[in-house]
C-alpha cells in the first residue's frame, strides 16, 4: 500500500459531512493523506485517463437565520483511500473512501471553530467522519456516510472543472440523529443565529463540496 502525505495550512472563509456546520458559531496545520490499494488497470478504450495531482479539499456550507444565510469553511485533516491509482474518473471514484477528522474544522474564525468542536461534534459523538463511494454513473452516484454511529446513504453529483474534480452532496444532519447536538450549538450561539426577523435559526442541512486536483496522463 502506498501512502502520500499532504500537509498545508488552509484558511478559508467558508459537519461530510459540519459538517458542518453549523453555521455559526482557524485552523492549524492540516493533514491530507492519499492512499492507494494497488493499481488496477482501466480499460484501454477509455480516452481520458487521470491521476491525483495535489491535495484533497473538503469544503462545507451551513445555513443560519430564517433567510438561510451561508456560513462556509473547510475540514482540513483528511485521509483519502483510492483503489485505483490512475484511470478514468469513474475508475478513480469507484470504491474510494475517506476519513475526515472533525477537530480540523476551519471557518476562519477560531472562536466559532471551538464551539463547533465542543458543542456540536462532541455531543454528536463524531471525531471522525467516514465516507465511501458506493456507486458511480456518468455524472452522479451514491455514497455512504458514517457519523454519530449511524450510517446513511447520500446522493452526490460530480463534474470536472479545469483540472479539479468536484463532488457535491447535500447532507441532512437529522438523518444522523443530530438534532440534540444542533440544539446545543444553537443554544450557545443563540444571539449569533438571530436574523432580521429576530428568530434564532440553525438549519440542519449542509452542502459539501469535495475537491480533488487531477492531471491527465
Amino acid at each position: 500500500m502506498k501512502m502520500v502525505q499532504f500537509r498545508r495550512i488552509i484558511h478559508l472563509i467558508s459537519l461530510f459531512f459540519g459538517l458542518f456546520a453549523i453555521a455559526s458559531c482557524n485552523s492549524s496545520e492540516s493533514k491530507k493523506t492519499i492512499q492507494t490499494e494497488g493499481k488496477i488497470q482501466s480499460s484501454v478504450n477509455e480516452k481520458n485517463m487521470y491521476s491525483v495531482d495535489g491535495e484533497i479539499v473538503i469544503k462545507w456550507t451551513a445555513y443560519k437565520f430564517t433567510e438561510k444565510a451561508k456560513v462556509s469553511g473547510s475540514l482540513d485533516s483528511v485521509e483519502l483511500f483510492l483503489k485505483n491509482e490512475s484511470g478514468s474518473i469513474t475508475s478513480l471514484l469507484t470504491g474510494a473512501s475517506m476519513k475526515i477528522y472533525t477537530a480540523s474544522v476551519n471557518s476562519n474564525n477560531e472562536a466559532r471553530d471551538l464551539k463547533l468542536v465542543n458543542y456540536f461534534f462532541k455531543p454528536f459523538q463524531t471525531e471522525v467522519i467516514k465516507g465511501k463511494i458506493l456507486s458511480v454513473s456518468e455524472d452522479s452516484g451514491n455514497l455512504e456516510i458514517l457519523m454519530n454511529k449511524v450510517s446513511q446513504k447520500v446522493d452526490y453529483t460530480y463534474n470536472l472543472e479545469a483540472d479539479t474534480l468536484h463532488l457535491s452532496a447535500l447532507v441532512e444532519l437529522s438523518k444522523w440523529n443530530a438534532d440534540e447536538a444542533l440544539d446545543k450549538l444553537n443554544e450557545v450561539c443563540f444571539d449569533l443565529h438571530k436574523g432580521a426577523d429576530g428568530i434564532s435559526k440553525l438549519w440542519p442541512d449542509i452542502t459539501v463540496d469535495i475537491r480533488l486536483p487531477l492531471k491527465r496522463n
